[in-house]
């Protein structure tokens, strides 16, 4: 595959991982809870239809070597603004991601923004379309998400600031809160493409070292905030966190039951 012309587009990054759990020299790093499948499903009856017939993304969704039914199921997958990126071995979300960017971006041809999506999460178009217009049209910003539904899988912490009020490039008003003393939950945000290449450099997760499961999301809020960009919450877009360890959401809860959400 040759170079990717994103030109007035999104790219959305969706790394997959459904197994049993991850070890490093002998020591397990992560192990996954045992809804994990059933998210992954739900996540992707919902968001396939919101990104159906658009033009405007790219969605990559890069798989960790997870178990083979999910490798089936992703590969049964037919729609022409996705990607799907088979790996042999779990190398990480960052890893993935940023080995994708090396060998398949042009960077004389940017996306409008850039995200990360893990797939547990549930949103609607509208957030998303709002949350690719604040990215846009906010410089000042570096990583922001949207702000998720409270639920005891809710991954926002210590936000309790009053929001600030940010005028755009296009004259509208957002309202972004920020975290304290902690980074952006990263289920789902967003970046902007002049940013990826500066300061970012072409690379979604600034690591210094890669690890199969770590402090991702942290290191990209950290890197930002050392280059002057403020990251945060968008309110008025809205997402559910559908899994934390063995605790699920309502919405999952009624899906593993058969049960169709609302």
């Amino acid at each position: 595959m040759g170079k990717l012309d994103l030109r007035g587009r999104h790219l959305v990054i969706i790394v997959t991982y459904v197994n049993q759990s991850v070890t490093a020299n002998g020591r397990l790093l992560y192990k996954a809870p045992p809804n994990l499948e059933s998210a992954f499903y739900l996540f992707f009856e919902r968001f396939l239809p919101i990104i159906a017939g658009r033009d405007d993304l790219q969605v990559v969704v890069i798989d960790n070597c997870s178990d083979q039914k999910i490798v089936e199921y992703l590969k049964n997958i037919r729609q022409p603004n996705i990607l799907l990126q088979l790996l042999p071995a779990n190398i990480g979300k960052a890893r993935a991601a940023n080995d994708f960017l090396a060998d398949n971006l042009d960077p004389q041809a940017l996306p409008r923004t850039i995200w990360s999506i893990d797939p547990d999460i549930l949103f609607d178009r509208m957030s998303f379309d709002y949350l690719a217009e604040a990215v846009e049209n906010l410089p000042g910003v570096g990583m922001l998400g949207m702000r998720y539904r409270k639920n005891n899988c809710n991954p926002e912490i210590y936000v309790f600031l009053p929001p600030r009020n940010l005028v755009g490039r296009n004259g509208k008003n957002y309202s972004v809160s920020s975290p304290f003393m902690a980074n952006v939950a990263g289920g789902i945000f967003a970046v902007s493409g002049e940013h990826l290449a500066s300061p970012l450099n072409f690379r979604l997760f600034p690591m210094k070292e890669y690890l199969c499961y770590g402090p991702d999301d942290s290191t990209l809020y950290l890197y930002l905030k050392k280059h002057g960009l403020t990251s945060g919450y968008l309110n008025g877009a809205l997402a559910t966190h559908l899994q934390s360890d063995v605790k699920v959401a309502p919405e999952l809860a009624k899906y593993m039951l058969g049960k169709k959400p609302n």
